[in-house]
């Protein structure tokens, strides 16, 4: 399971609203917040960029941006 769904709420983003911001379907959004479908390379990069966005950072408390492991884990990988 990654930490999408808890860096999501972090930011205080509705799930539909941070679908729209990647790209995907809100029912995309939840499967691979769920560990139920590995996210392809491009949501993976609009993902990061989403979550990376100046105001998101700061809303998360954060200089640096978010790793593919901090968003995704360790065991996801990129299909």
């Amino acid at each position: 399971m990654s930490n999408l769904d808890g860096l999501l709420d972090q930011i205080g983003v509705e799930a539909r609203d941070a679908a729209k911001g990647i790209g995907i379907a809100r029912q995309t959004l939840w499967r691979i917040a769920r560990g139920k479908q590995e996210p392809t390379r491009p949501v993976i990069v609009r993902t990061l960029s989403f979550l990376n966005r100046p105001e998101n950072l700061k809303r998360l408390g954060r200089k640096r941006p978010l790793s593919f492991e901090e968003v995704f884990g360790q065991a996801g990988r990129a299909a």
